[in-house]
């Protein structure tokens, strides 16, 4: 007995070898070759170990995974150390393969994100676009995206739709296909929770280069054109500028006066920035979960910076983030919100005088140029959003508007290129004349409308009753707005692709599509 307790006991191990479990004999697990094929006289090709199962896998397997893992991420932790100190070259590339970005930039926004910019501000700061108590069933953009949602709006207390809205359309469409019901929503809380009067130092933190680069260009292909209320090449300045240092962010005289990219350093610049951000994920490359996490953090640093501090600038620079940060809400469920901050954009707009700009002349200076741009841009998204709402331009007498003359282009010199891509957006100032008399004259949203009646609908302007002789005259502006516009605008002629460079073709293509749906 006291020998047996004195025998050293087998050493258990993780796996046996092959020819060991087929004899159901003890394995000591030595590699190359264990102890017992030694004594058996077997060679290094038989005494082999196999993963039979999850219970006896070998963790060798399991530890080369992880090495390789960490490996990838310090390669790509490398390569966006890189990027961040190459400073002298473009703002952006020229282009973005889109197998690096589903995988590479998912990296740069799921694993990246924890330690860099896409932590959440704060847990009062940030919201779930789609879970906030302020969030409304229809989109800023008058759109519903289900039958349970027309329901809901029917009956709740959602007044903020004229009837000129879609939604006031597929309400009234609906009235009588889905039955009232008798519950009522349940009123909205909203906690407000004390804000700090300065902001936090990493609500002005910077993603890695590698996706903003990746962001910017994308908004720059996509919506830049659509509505081009900066300097492009100011813009790009100040963009570079954050990447360098202090002492190398000084702002040319070329670009002072122009808005956003004189300084970089400001709330409207930063703000402006989180709404490109913001705007250039619905079109990256970006996973769906990496791009809704992104966006919603974006969306969260761009709304936050609209406060006093913001207005307390009071320049050009104001207006334009204004306009960007309404681009966002444009997309998101509160109609409220970008309603308020386009007229803000427009009250801020007429007291720095951009509505009483001279009229149009070809020798005006590069200043003059953006200042109209901006107000162009004020009257475009106003009237948009005032069609969708069915309320009240904030601008009015646009009419009286005097536009420069359609003109020929070259495409093949580069600025007339850009006036080609500049010339969408005074068309669109021209048709948004006709939207406003439309507004005014047919749906009339100045009028008192009727109390609710009693089913509970909301009775509307009664457009039956409107002289045959006002929709005639709407019908032929927009026929001959319609005729005539330029060849490479109109969705009536094809677009000759052998005159136009591929990497402009892309816009004019949005640009039609865009005029052609408003």
């Amino acid at each position: 007995m006291p020998e047996q307790q004195s025998r050293q006991r087998r050493r258990k191990v993780t796996l046996a070898c092959d020819p060991c479990r087929e004899r159901k004999s003890r394995c000591d697990g030595i590699k190359p070759i264990c102890s017992t094929c030694r004594r058996r006289a077997l060679g290094i090709e038989q005494c082999v170990y196999r993963a039979g199962n999850a219970r006896t896998e070998c963790s060798d397997d399991y530890t080369r995974a992880l090495h390789d893992r960490i490996r990838y991420l310090e390669r790509q932790l490398e390569e966006a150390s890189a990027l961040n100190g190459a400073s002298n070259r473009r703002a952006w590339p020229e282009s973005t393969s889109d197998t690096e970005s589903q995988v590479e930039l998912d990296a740069l926004v799921m694993g990246i994100s924890h330690a860099q910019i896409l932590t959440p501000l704060s847990s009062v700061a940030t919201e779930s676009i789609e879970n906030s108590s302020h969030a409304r069933r229809v989109t800023a953009m008058g759109t519903t995206t289900s039958e349970e949602d027309i329901g809901h709006y029917r009956d709740a207390r959602e007044g903020f739709y004229g009837s000129s809205s879609a939604a006031s359309f597929l309400k009234e469409t609906c009235g009588t296909a889905i039955p009232s019901s008798n519950h009522q929503a349940n009123p909205q809380t909203c906690t407000s929770q004390p804000t700090p009067l300065f902001g936090d130092v990493d609500k002005f933190a910077l993603p890695p280069r590698r996706l903003a680069d990746h962001l910017v260009e994308r908004y720059f292909e996509r919506i830049y054109w659509i509505y081009p209320v900066f300097d492009k090449q100011a813009f790009e300045h100040g963009y570079n500028s954050l990447w360098l240092p202090s002492g190398q962010t000084a702002c040319p005289g070329e670009y002072q006066n122009l808005g956003l990219g004189e300084d970089a350093t400001t709330v409207a610049f930063f703000s402006s920035l989180n709404a490109i951000f913001a705007l250039g994920c619905i079109f990256s490359n970006l996973s769906t979960a990496a791009k809704t996490k992104a966006y919603e953090v974006f969306f969260s640093r761009a709304k936050d910076k609209v406060n006093l501090e913001l207005l307390d600038i009071n320049d050009l620079s104001v207006v334009q983030t204004l306009v960007l940060v309404a681009l966002v809400l444009q997309g998101t469920s509160f109609p409220d919100r970008c309603w308020n901050t386009t007229g803000l954009a427009c009250r801020v707009a007429q007291g720095l005088g951009l509505h009483s700009l001279p009229p149009y002349n070809q020798q005006e200076s590069r200043v003059q140029r953006i200042r109209r741009r901006t107000w162009h841009g004020c009257i475009v998204l106003d009237t948009l959003v005032s069609m969708t709402f069915g309320r009240p331009t904030m601008i009015t007498n646009i009419s009286t508007l005097v536009l420069p003359e359609r003109t020929v282009h070259n495409f093949q010199n580069t600025e007339d290129i850009e006036q080609v891509k500049l010339q969408f957006q005074i068309e669109t100032v021209r048709l948004s004349i006709i939207l406003d008399s439309m507004l005014s004259k047919v749906y009339r949203p100045w009028q008192c409308k009727l109390p609710h009646d009693d089913h509970g609908a909301v009775s509307h302007t009664d457009i039956n009753g409107q002289s045959m002789d006002v929709f005639a005259e709407l019908q032929r502006k927009l026929r001959v707005f319609e005729l005539g516009l330029p060849s490479f605008l109109s969705w009536h002629e094809p677009i000759g692709r052998e005159t136009i460079p591929p990497h402009e073709f892309t816009v004019l293509a949005i640009q039609r599509n865009v005029l052609q749906s408003r």
